[in-house]
């Protein structure tokens, strides 16, 4: 009713759904307030969408606590049609991720260890994927701004990452009450096909919805009350006039819900309540149980309630829902805090009788529970547990729940429950509050806490690097050593090491003090502690790496490698900064083979040890490890892995470092559309901090703009990035890299001096001890451009053979395919058109090995140039040569052309000689043919 326009933009984009020659996803927003008209037109939707596979689901206030509800309640049904011998539609591994979301799943697979929460992201992105297969997919998604946070997490990844199928998506929500978690995965993908704010009926809508019966006055008073809001006019509608009186203008509308409820037999209003407390959709049987009545007077209340249309009927098969949220949570209400309290016990209880998972007992034990309810701590710790790695956000509201009601003279038990509390919040990305628990931790614990105290520290330092904050780490750590007493003993040791893994993971790391890591390496060589002694040559690696000394830090990083790979993996899960350190350096140094053995050693072991904050770093420099060896579909697939970790993180730091790299990958495949996006968001994340990821971050815009055609922009965003023309803000290894793009950009400019400057810090570089078979190709192939852009393409074709000679010898197969395509092409424009053509052919191959089809269309069409027989053209003579051609063309001998333009006779066959060369031709018929050409 008085949805006309609303209706037809639905039907709108549902035919554009249905005509889409690209299957995508296409999204609807339904706002509005509590009563407005969400759910229904919701319902219209999957009326008028039949045609199609059409889900539901439905977040609720008390199953909003139970991880992926609601889309366990739009999807869980039709799965289990798909779970039986011979009609699975996931792979083994899929089912094995999803098995502990959805129950009919439970017994189809074996639970996959403790995945990342992106990787079941995407097998629900996948399963919902096989479900539109076919008939295209309508899923409706209502109340969501109730949705738990793992429902909330997934919603985000869908939206950052729309499945290339005929998915229709709809969510509903009051935007007043969404969730931050909700808010910002609604923010994190494109807009909406449609979103819709619904407003209130008009008067004459409301008329016709109440219907004639209603007398014109009463139509008025109630109009006026309700607001237009059809909940409402319905509640009002539902009254006798009677109650009115005793309300004032401005009454709460909730009072008329009341009122109709209160009007209720006493015996159905009690299993009113008891359903309230089971929340939507509910079962008799379970209202029985909390109502504490017999089976089939419980079932006969609820047929009276459905009479009443206080309930409905959510699906055959006798599950059942309120009429609308709101009226739940006013009958909810009426009962008293007593009879909730004995009510979800029961509810608490018959989940237990029935051996429903923690995670469902949680939520109602959870508003139970007392101060020194041992049992309910008990159960809420470990229902925390087992939800930890799907949903930490949940585990931390269980925890905190399981605070709230521990004794206060359990001191040790709290102290454990802090720091588990600590790290699910920073799990969840809820990093301010993961700080202050570690505060309060900290403030817990004694002076002399010993192991314990230290652990803290080090963790509490790790939230401040992903908050952005690593000066406030590294003050931690001090005052950390400064207080507490033996700060010179082994067990401190930790401390100094933090204070030099936070500086390396910062990007910092020319602050590393060095000679504090030297002491400590001398007493882990003392102690035979191989994994210290590995922890303390990674950061001494990583240091000198900064400075430039590669000749010192290849050697700190030859035996950092050997200790690192003598520890076993559990001895190497408590020292994955070390390894994080340790595998960047490898690849700054050019040393990929060895960076990718580490840093998939370190994704493997990050599950185990539970530090998921290291996973941006590792997947990140991965995936530049990897393209630099030429292997590009997996560069892409870490760094979107990266991306989807940081996001999860909560740390703008971590967005920063993910998505510069995911930038950077994009600018080297060429894909400026998706290199600019990314840059974007990664200075945005960096906030204009001074450090060395947000210069990469900088940067990466820059060259995002250079493939866009706007070299000028490159320079005005890139170098401020670096902190100015000597780029302070990068390490020494990193500005040639980066100079190689400034070479690009000023070159497009016309500026060649310009771009000898940055030649000229390459060159500097590598002559100043940065001599590694990669930073030589950086420097060659820079010598190249600037030399063919100058009209020396010989040179430049000598140049560029250097660079990709050593850019083959380093394993850079990209990069090594970029030296023979620039090679080939100064072979061609200096004549050497068969030259030029193997090394382009050398180039395609390699770009093909490479996974890069729009580098390989480049150098096709190179090919295709030379392998198309060059029309001669008269432009590129002189006018004297002009002359002379056009006296070829005529007839004349060399001595007759000399004659006729009082030239000397070798002079014209210099001439004839040049015009030879310019208009690629062998004899003087082709002049003559050239020059019959040029004129007809």
């Amino acid at each position: 009713m008085g949805r006309g326009p609303e209706l037809a933009a639905i039907r709108g984009v549902l035919e554009s759904f249905r005509q889409a020659t690209t299957p995508r996803l296409h999204l609807i927003e339904i706002t509005g307030e509590p009563g407005i008209g969400k759910t229904r037109l919701l319902a219209e939707l999957r009326s008028v969408a039949r045609r199609h596979r059409v889900l539901s689901g439905r977040a609720s206030e008390v199953t909003g606590m139970v991880p992926f509800s609601v889309l366990v309640d739009a999807i869980d049904d039709e799965l289990a049609a798909f779970s039986t011998p011979g009609k699975h539609i996931l792979d083994a591994e899929s089912a094995a991720l999803l098995s502990p979301v959805f129950p009919a799943l439970a017994e189809a697979a074996e639970p996959a260890g403790s995945p990342e929460r992106f990787q079941t992201h995407r097998a629900i992105l996948a399963l919902i994927t096989r479900l539109s297969a076919r008939r295209g997919l309508v899923l409706t998604l209502d109340d969501v701004h109730w949705a738990d946070a793992a429902s909330a997490e997934f919603i985000a990844h869908l939206l950052r990452h729309p499945p290339p199928a005929p998915v229709l998506v709809a969510l509903a929500y009051r935007p007043r009450q969404l969730s931050p978690a909700m808010m910002a995965a609604l923010r994190a993908g494109a807009a909406p096909d449609l979103r819709l704010d619904l407003g209130p009926l008009s008067r004459a809508e409301a008329a016709e919805l109440l219907g004639a019966a209603i007398p014109a006055r009463r139509q008025h008073e109630v109009y006026r009350r309700s607001g237009g809001n059809p909940l409402y006019l319905d509640a009002l509608a539902r009254q006798s006039a009677s109650p009115y009186a005793q309300y004032p203008a401005n009454w709460p509308v909730l009072a008329v819900l009341r009122a109709e409820f209160e009007q209720l037999p006493p015996r159905q209003r009690l299993i009113a309540q008891a359903a309230a407390v089971l929340d939507d959709p509910f079962e008799a049987a379970a209202v029985a149980e909390v109502a504490d009545l017999p089976l089939a007077d419980t079932q006969a209340g609820l047929d009276g309630l459905v009479q009443r249309d206080l309930i409905r009927l959510a699906r055959p098969g006798g599950a059942m829902h309120y009429r609308h949220p709101l009226v739940r949570d006013v009958v909810y209400r009426t009962a008293g805090r007593g009879w909730q309290q004995i009510a979800h016990t029961r509810a608490a209880e018959a989940l237990a009788r029935a051996r429903a998972p923690l995670t469902h007992r949680a939520p109602h034990v959870m508003r139970v529970a007392r101060v020194g309810d041992q049992a309910a701590v008990h159960l809420l710790t470990n229902a925390a547990t087992a939800t930890m790695t799907t949903s930490p956000s949940t585990a931390a509201e269980w925890l905190q729940a399981a605070l709230h009601n521990l004794p206060e003279d359990q001191t040790e038990r709290r102290i454990e429950l802090l720091g588990e509390l600590a790290g699910a919040l920073q799990l969840a990305g809820r990093l301010s509050d993961s700080r202050e628990a570690y505060q309060q931790l900290l403030a817990l614990l004694p002076a002399d806490g010993g192991q314990a105290r230290v652990e803290a520290a080090v963790a509490y330092s790790r939230v401040e690097v992903l908050l952005g904050r690593p000066a406030v780490a590294r003050d931690l750590i001090v005052e950390e050593l400064r207080r507490l007493p033996g700060a010179a003993g082994a067990h401190m040791i930790p401390l100094h090491v933090e204070l030099a893994s936070a500086r390396v993971l910062s990007g910092k790391f020319l602050d590393v003090d060095q000679e504090q890591v030297l002491r400590v390496l001398e007493i882990a060589r003392a102690s035979e502690d191989l994994g210290l002694q590995a922890h303390a040559l990674s950061d001494l690696a990583a240091a000198r790496m900064g400075m430039g000394d590669t000749a010192g830090s290849l050697e700190w990083r030859r035996e950092a490698a050997s200790k690192m790979d003598a520890l076993s993996d559990d001895e190497l899960a408590v020292r994955l900064e070390a390894l994080a350190a340790l595998s960047w350096t490898e690849f700054f140094l050019g040393l990929d083979q060895a960076a990718i053995a580490h840093f998939d050693r370190g994704l493997r072991l990050c599950q185990r040890a539970g530090k998921r904050d290291l996973l941006t770093y590792l997947l990140a420099g991965g995936a530049m490890a990897l393209w630099d060896m030429g292997r590009a579909p997996e560069a892409l697939r870490y760094v979107e892995d990266a991306v989807d970790a940081a996001e999860l993180s909560g740390s703008e730091h971590l967005r920063t470092v993910a998505y510069a790299m995911q930038s950077l990958v994009h600018v080297l495949r060429r894909d400026g559309p998706a290199a600019m996006k990314a840059a974007e968001i990664a200075v945005e994340a960096g906030g204009g901090q001074q450090n060395w990821f947000c210069a990469v971050a900088g940067g990466s815009l820059g060259f995002a703009k250079l493939i866009m055609g706007d070299p000028g922009g490159c320079v005005e965003v890139a170098v401020p990035a670096f902190g100015g023309p000597e780029m302070p803000l990068l390490d020494a290894l990193h500005r040639p890299f980066f100079a190689v793009g400034m070479v690009l950009a000023e070159l497009a400019r016309g500026r060649v001096d310009a771009a000898r400057v940055w030649l000229e810090m390459i060159e500097a570089a590598v002559e100043g001890g940065i001599d590694l078979p990669k930073y030589r190709g950086y420097r060659d192939i820079s010598r190249a451009r600037i030399a063919i852009f100058g009209g020396d393409a010989a040179g430049a074709a000598s140049y560029a053979r250097a660079a990709a000679t050593a850019f083959g010898s380093a394993g850079h197969a990209a990069n090594e395919a970029d030296g023979w395509l620039l090679a080939g092409i100064g072979l061609a424009a200096s004549g050497s058109r068969e030259d030029a053509l193997p090394l382009l052919e050398k180039a395609a191959s390699l770009f093909d090995a490479c996974g890069l089809p729009s580098r390989r269309a480049e150098v096709d069409a190179q090919l295709d140039q030379l392998r198309t027989p060059a029309k001669p053209s008269l432009a590129e003579l002189t006018a004297r040569e002009l002359e002379v051609a056009r006296l070829v063309a005529a007839g004349l001998s060399n001595r007759e052309i000399a004659d006729r333009l009082g030239l000397r006779p070798r002079t014209v066959e210099t001439h004839v000689t040049n015009i030879r060369g310019k208009l690629a031709v062998k004899s003087r018929a082709a002049i003559t043919a050239a020059v019959i050409d040029a004129s007809s």
